[in-house]
């Protein structure tokens, strides 16, 4: 499994500066919860705290990059008494198109298990 979520804006366009990619990417918390929030929907957890570490930020010329997003898992169900929160981080790989302004956002790649033979 490897979720990937698009998004536009037009602060993306001509974008090519570091800190630039990191104000973008801070300003749009909301879609990279919607990544987490893929990974994290099946076992009903939640997902707060998101941070971008600011020092993980890479970018290649092509307006390609990578950085680490921490953040905090919970759960919550009061009928089965389950209350736990634990602290998580993903690399996350991003694509700028300068062009048309659409930042593409990918989480990692978790490989899911096939169904067992009889």
């Amino acid at each position: 499994m490897q979720e990937t979520v698009s998004f536009y804006s037009s602060d993306a366009k001509g974008l090519d500066c570091g800190n630039r990619v990191y104000e973008l990417l801070s300003a749009n918390l909301d879609k990279l919860s919607e990544l987490l929030m893929a990974y994290h929907f099946s076992s009903r957890e939640r997902v707060s705290g998101i941070t971008i570490d600011k020092s993980s930020l890479y970018i290649d010329g092509q307006g390609r990059g990578s950085f680490i997003v921490h953040y905090t898992i919970g759960l919550f169900n009061a009928c089965a008494d389950l209350d736990y929160t634990d602290d998580a981080k993903m690399t996350v790989e991003f694509a700028v198109n300068p062009e048309s302004g659409e930042v593409a956002l990918t989480g990692e790649y978790i490989p899911e298990r096939e169904p067992d033979e009889f």
